[in-house]
């Protein structure tokens, strides 16, 4: 997993490439709590992730409920198929975080 962040609008744009899976959760994670403390909000460009899995759902869904209680803004803009395949097998598609026509 690699990611570049950048800032737009007072948020962090993290765009997320290659696997997503419990491997990297403890740098995700660390880089989302650093994102929320930072900005105003963090906004995820999943489209060129290649590999989901449960702890990578989790870690988004998770930093989305921090996020509310911090009062700030989180965001999925636009997933790969292979994140849409993994979210709808899962049953987490009833998460908001995860409609598809959310973009940058």
């Amino acid at each position: 997993m690699s990611f570049i962040r950048e800032e737009k609008n007072g948020n962090a744009i993290f765009h997320m490439k290659g696997a997503m899976t419990v491997y990297e959760a403890v740098s995700i994670r660390d880089a989302f709590i650093e994102g929320l403390e930072a900005f105003n909000g963090v906004i995820l460009d999943l489209k060129k992730v290649t590999k989901l899995d449960i702890p990578g759902i989790q870690l988004i869904v998770s930093a989305k409920k921090t996020a509310e209680k911090r009062k700030k803004a989180f965001t999925v803009s636009g997933f790969s198929d292979s994140v849409a395949e993994t979210v709808f097998r899962t049953g987490f598609e009833q998460y908001a975080i995860f409609e598809k026509d959310n973009q940058i």
